[in-house]
């Protein structure tokens, strides 16, 4: 009985092709079916439809007149049901760019035809009842100005000349006034719109923050040729911070955010590079890991434990990256896509006090831990609180620090004893800090949304300081 194609999620029986027997043509048919581990019978088989035409060859000497194609020897299965979406995707672009070249055809020929009505002369122009209706033909609005002259009674050149003196210096006003008007300063009575756009109380809580980097602002070496700036920047600083706060927490697109602050996308990239690396440099040298003794004392709700840190994995989404190896690296079987993997730390006052650098989402919750640097911040007598998914008890067992878990039931009992219900309930309490830095860590939309290809290399920066800031709330359940 003919078996399945070896590529998942392929169920094809009909013909195909037999695994090479060289070793290094093997581990390359492996890596392109994403089975490294498999061990091909020889009864295995990849179909054909995993290789492309040019894969195939005729014979030297074909002796009918529809000869049998025969595999090259180095020919790999690229054809796979993960990769054939990347073509669905370049179909679609070629379709759109056909409509965007028909809709360009169109409004060219709209001018044209507009250029000759311009030219039919001034008996044409009683046609229209008022100034408004010729406005409307040659596409400028009116409606700002109040005008009773019937078209009978002036010519073209007369609209034409009445349209440019409309209000001029009313429309210069207007423009001035609406330059910076997506300013930070303009929300210094809106906290509703400043807690919107980068998640700070208000405007004086924003500046706090802005504060605190001193100097350092102005003297910033911008992205991508890390000089400093010489001249005028079309933003300043404090829009600048305020722009990568709208990026992080609204995620908006560059050229969105071109619009609003009246500057070029590759400036919006240029801004938000450059501050991410600034303000993960800045919030890295902070010593935010807290001793036994600070967590006593600030406790929430004055409930003193001895938990020492509570550790959580957060995975965010990320583009499918075009390298195979990277695929593979980043692909998450717990949410069945690529992301970027962090571990959280936080203490039982509800301060993150630890986060790793990112790693791909195949590692595992234990291979981060062990990897992430969090073992050389523990001391003696440290308690940690984890999900059953970290296996670290010898990890840490040298070090004489306690590992917590939830309880759970044991095979052949009904309920909890009275001790494990207690235990239970005070883990509970403890881990629900985890749960509301969970949410802070949601109300930043770049990271709830799939990250960007481009973004990706500063992926770990980004959660990194995304989590850094949330420790500038005044309390975590607001």
């Amino acid at each position: 009985m003919p078996q399945c194609c070896a590529v998942p999620f392929c169920s094809e029986r009909k013909g195909g092709h037999k695994f090479p027997k060289d070793k290094i043509l093997l581990k390359q048919w492996l890596i392109a079916i994403r089975r490294d581990n498999y061990t091909p019978s020889k009864h295995s088989r990849v179909c054909k439809k995993h290789f492309n035409a040019d894969d195939y060859t005729l014979p030297k000497e074909p002796t009918t007149e529809n000869p049998t194609l025969f595999l090259k020897q180095k020919a790999i299965p690229s054809r796979f049901s993960w990769n054939l979406e990347s073509e669905e995707r370049k179909e679609i672009k070629r379709k759109r760019a056909e409509r965007v070249i028909q809709r360009q055809i169109k409004r060219e020929t709209r001018g044209e035809s507009a250029t000759l009505h311009s030219h039919a002369g001034e008996n044409q122009c009683e046609e229209y009842s008022n100034v408004e209706e010729a406005c409307e033909e040659i596409d400028i609005e009116t409606s700002n100005k109040e005008v009773s002259v019937q078209c009978s009674l002036c010519s073209c050149s007369q609209v034409k000349s009445l349209i440019n003196t409309v209000n001029l210096s009313e429309y210069e006003h207007n423009k001035e006034s609406t330059q910076n008007m997506f300013g930070i300063e303009n929300l210094k009575n809106k906290p509703d719109q400043v807690q919107f756009y980068t998640g700070f109380n208000n405007y004086n809580h924003f500046l706090f923050v802005f504060n605190l980097f001193g100097d350092e602002v102005n003297n910033l070496k911008y992205y991508p040729s890390l000089q400093s700036a010489q001249g005028k920047h079309a933003l300043s600083p404090c829009n600048q911070f305020y722009l990568t706060m709208i990026k992080l927490r609204r995620n908006k697109c560059n050229k969105e955010l071109s619009f609003h602050f009246e500057i070029s996308e590759s400036s919006v990239s240029k801004y938000f590079i450059t501050w991410i690396n600034y303000l993960y440099c800045k919030f890295k040298d902070l010593k935010v890991w807290a001793p036994n003794k600070v967590i006593d004392e600030n406790s929430m709700l004055g409930n003193k434990t001895n938990t020492s840190i509570i550790i959580h994995c957060r995975e965010v989404k990320i583009e499918k990256p075009q390298n195979p190896v990277a695929q593979q690296a980043t692909y998450s079987m717990a949410k069945s896509r690529n992301t970027l993997k962090v571990l959280v730390g936080v203490s039982s006052s509800g301060c993150v006090t630890f986060i790793s650098e990112a790693f791909g989402g195949s590692i595992s919750d234990t291979k981060l831990f062990e990897k992430c640097g969090i073992i050389n911040q523990l001391h003696k007598g440290d308690i940690i609180l984890c999900d059953r998914g970290f296996n670290i008890e010898e990890l840490v067992s040298h070090m004489d620090v306690t590992v917590n878990k939830p309880q759970f039931l044991q095979k052949g009992s009904n309920q909890f004893e009275a001790q494990q219900v207690q235990k239970s309930k005070k883990f509970s309490s403890e881990y629900s800090n985890v749960e509301h830095v969970r949410g802070l860590g949601k109300t930043y939309k770049i990271l709830s949304n799939t990250l960007e290809s481009s973004l990706v290399p500063l992926g770990g920066r980004i959660i990194f300081v995304c989590f850094m800031l949330a420790n500038f709330r005044n309390n975590i359940f607001e």
